[in-house]
């Protein structure tokens, strides 16, 4: 590398369009997404109104991705074997850090665990962890506050979350499906007929 300029590679606009399903895909692409229409899937619900709009407010969509992150109940992890001139390589596999139900013992909070803290705590957690070195936000307390109780309020995952956690049961176990349509937490699956349930202890020490 040596800090050599990549040859930019252009496959072009995501405008190919399956006449069955309306799945979008590069013209290079190849793909039966729907077998030709013999794949039908439910029709994902429609967004609330009141949380399609904060996702869709000015300022959440100018820093989507870093609400995003504040909201994820997981956090992405990855062998990182990047080169000296910056280029970022990834080594082995990607992994999702979950954490448990509840914070090991003098831990703070952490990933889905904050859901069980309450409204203005989480918020205060989350600028905590996205302050950056300088302890800095873009993230504001009321959006990260009104995100919070929407999320308690619709996300199923959520509910599911906090309610073994408060109900201290030992696991909560996420199982997966071979059936797409369901698409379910712990759907992805290496061939047909393999498990990849996800199993969160009471609690574990994160690392």
């Amino acid at each position: 590398m040596n800090g050599s300029q990549p040859e930019v590679q252009d496959v072009g606009s995501m405008d190919k369009v399956c006449s069955f399903c309306r799945s979008r895909s590069w013209h290079s692409e190849n793909i039966s997404c729907c077998a030709s229409g013999d794949i039908v899937l439910a029709a994902f619900p429609e967004v609330p109104q009141d949380l399609s709009d904060v996702i869709l407010s000015p300022h959440v969509r100018d820093n989507i991705r870093a609400y995003n992150m504040a909201m994820a109940m997981a956090s992405v992890g990855h062998k990182n074997i990047s080169l000296p001139d910056g280029m970022f390589v990834l080594g082995g596999k990607t992994f999702h850090r979950v954490g448990s139900l509840v914070p090991a013992d003098a831990a703070q909070h952490a990933f889905a665990q904050i859901y069980l803290l309450d409204t203005e705590q989480a918020s205060d957690r989350r600028r905590d962890v996205l302050g950056g070195s300088n302890g800095q936000s873009s993230l504001r307390r009321d959006v990260l506050s009104h995100l919070h109780r929407l999320m308690l309020q619709y996300n199923p995952c959520v509910q599911q979350f906090v309610a073994a956690a408060r109900d201290n049961l030992p696991q909560l176990v996420w199982r997966c499906s071979d059936d797409i349509s369901t698409m379910q937490m712990g759907a992805l699956v290496v061939q047909s007929g393999s498990r990849r349930d996800i199993v969160i202890q009471h609690r574990v020490r994160c690392f």
